[in-house]
């Protein structure tokens, strides 16, 4: 939107020839970035109207002219011989070079409108080193990428092995995108089954993982189901995205249940999650031709401020639309290459434009992320702590405080993951002022994070984790098996058999169910003390509630069993069923202090019976 506020008139492709530009060397940063925000818009209509090679050869002949430009300008051409066109005139351009974004969006377009004589030629040319400064070491997974957007199915597939890494390992966001081509094919249970093997292979679901199984639901008309799979994320705690927030909302608005819509608008407020306006309206007749406009417009100027008097200046006389949209990307893009200083003034120069913008909780919470990381980064000692106490206990919380605003808990949350123990309690006792309010699930959330952070300190702090579980259970908050799994972990690595086995009992009492993960911490910690004979018998246990261990934990116990000569307990052991209650056996890795193996089970069955009847 603001793009358009500032660009009134309309600049057709001429308007950009390279005698009416001033040179180079005299734009300061901002006016070369509307300029060239202006050139992509000039490139975008002349590829959209088939403008002349002449024409076209006009606009690209301009210094302005870079790999960003011809990136987003590929992004909008219309057909695939457009982009050909305008690669074939780039040749003739001396000072431009492809880079791995352009030939990235060149493919993407050449995969949509599916060239594929044209895309393999791009492949070639990369293998081949055709393209200096291009690296050829990730295209093998950009060729996947590129046929995954083409929606060939079969392609993908044959290209499938080629995603394994050197140690024959697949990334996860291979499995990510496998599964969605699936999703889009209409392969449902095909892709039910891209999930069941990313488990089977130790990859670790990601929020991306999740997203995708969201969207798929929901574009199956499985709404239901899809919400119900949203609800279960932060028990699991995996951040609930704007993706999965758009796609539900989208889902629900068009089945006109509004009352879900309201619900999940004031979730989004809870998880600090910031969408612009349009992807959360149901009015109907909205055009979303130039949002990418908008976006792209945005990472490009947040490349360009820094907190000069010159650059703030020039933003001034623009009269820029400030949106808390525009200023937390912008916030973000400012970390590489800014100072903290820089970035803390930039916010504060922001603050005081009272008529142009206001700070809210989702710049106020980016701005708290981001001196967080460069905190635990940047820097060191005594100077470190002085400086983030500053900022954090000073001005910004201050501020907070008197403008009544109430951030997220995720927020908090990921302060604790990152901070010192120190900083952390610190700031775990303000929890209830800085996000009001807070439940007992997202108190149980915090403590269990922070007995986590505290759990991972290699030296001896003032309060060590049961101590918080104690502070917890006296106010009322019960751990969830997540918690306790990631407490029996920590003290069977301690050899502390006995706190292990003093955990388990208190699950019991609880009337909580213990886990596949718990189970598996178990055998380990009676096997590290030396106890065979108790850890056959848990993994009995284990297999009468419908569990089996991971291999590596069935290895270490048929190990331990036959150093103490008791084979028919081993033969037991291997002759177990590999798959019960339609997971395979789960590792710990990843999933320790995170998941219950009952939540992740609930997840893949609610997507495997959304599609059961398409599994013959």
């Amino acid at each position: 939107m603001y793009l358009k506020q500032l660009f009134r008139q309309s600049f057709s492709y001429s308007t950009l020839s390279r005698s009416s530009l001033t040179p180079l060397s005299s734009l300061n940063a901002i006016s070369l970035y509307f300029q060239r925000s202006q050139l992509i818009s000039s490139l975008k209509h002349a590829l959209k109207s088939n403008a002349s090679l002449k024409s076209l050869a006009s606009l690209v002949n301009t210094p302005l002219l870079d790999s960003f430009v011809v990136s987003r300008a590929l992004q909008y051409a219309p057909s695939a011989d457009s982009a050909l066109s305008l690669v074939k005139i780039l040749e003739k351009v001396p000072h431009f070079s492809h880079s791995r974004t352009t030939l990235k969006a060149l493919g993407i377009v050449l995969a949509r409108f599916r060239r594929f004589s044209e895309l393999q030629g791009l492949i070639d040319s990369i293998r081949n080193n055709e393209f200096p400064g291009v690296s050829k070491e990730s295209i093998d997974m950009d060729e996947f990428m590129w046929y995954a957007a083409s929606g060939d199915v079969d392609s993908v597939l044959r290209l499938w092995d080629k995603t394994k890494g050197r140690r024959g390992r697949r990334c996860i966001e291979a499995y990510n995108i496998l599964m969605g081509v699936h999703a889009k094919a209409g392969n449902d249970f095909e892709a039910v089954k891209v999930f069941y093997k990313m488990m089977e292979e130790n990859a670790v679901p990601n929020p991306r993982t999740y997203a995708t199984i969201i969207e798929h639901l929901v574009s199956s008309s499985k709404l239901d189901s899809a919400i119900e799979v949203f609800h279960i994320l932060p028990r699991m705690r995996i951040k609930r995205s704007s993706r999965m927030y758009t796609a539900l909302l989208k889902g629900f608005v068009d089945a006109r249940r509004f009352e879900v819509v309201s619900d999940l608008r004031n979730e989004m407020q809870i998880d600090g999650v910031l969408l612009p306006l349009r992807q959360c309206s149901h009015e109907e007749g909205e055009d979303d031709d130039d949002d990418e406009d908008e976006d792209g417009g945005d990472v490009e100027l947040a490349s360009k401020i820094k907190f000069d008097p010159e650059i703030l200046s020039a933003l001034d006389d623009t009269n820029l639309a400030w949106t808390s949209v525009l200023v937390c990307k912008i916030l973000w893009r400012m970390l590489p290459d800014n100072s903290v200083d820089d970035i803390w003034a930039f916010y504060c120069w922001l603050g005081n434009k009272p008529g142009r913008f206001t700070h809210d909780a989702y710049t106020a919470s980016t701005m708290l992320k981001i001196l967080t990381l460069r905190w635990s980064r940047g820097f060191y000692g005594e100077a470190r702590e002085k400086r983030f106490k500053d900022y954090w206990d000073g001005e910004l919380v201050t501020k907070l405080k008197e403008d009544g605003i109430s951030l997220s808990y995720v927020t908090l949350n990921y302060i604790i993951d990152r901070r010192t123990v120190r900083g952390i309690l610190r700031l775990f006792r303000r929890a209830e002022e800085i996000c009001h309010p807070l439940s007992k699930f997202h108190h149980m959330i915090l403590y269990s994070s922070l007995m986590r952070r505290v759990s991972r300190r290699q030296y001896v702090v003032l309060r060590g984790p049961l101590d918080f579980l104690d502070e917890m259970i006296l106010r009322g908050i019960l751990p969830d098996i997540p918690t306790f799994t990631g407490l029996m972990q920590y003290f069977s690595v301690k050899k502390d058999l006995r706190t292990v086995l003093k955990l388990f009992r208190m699950v019991q009492r609880n009337n909580l169910k213990p886990d596949a993960f718990m189970f598996q911490i178990l055998i380990r910690a009676y096997l590290r003390r030396g106890k065979v004979d108790r850890a056959f018998k848990t993994f009995q246990d284990m297999r009468d509630s419908n569990f089996m261990p991971d291999s590596a934990t069935k290895a270490v116990l048929v190990k331990h069993l036959s150093k103490e000569g008791m084979l028919e307990e081993v033969t037991v052991v291997e002759a177990g069923n590999e798959e019960i209650n339609h997971l395979p056996p789960l590792p710990l890795n990843g999933y320790i202090w995170n998941v219950s193996s009952f939540d992740l089970k609930r997840v893949y069955d609610i997507y495997f019976d959304s599609f059961r009847a398409t599994t013959s």
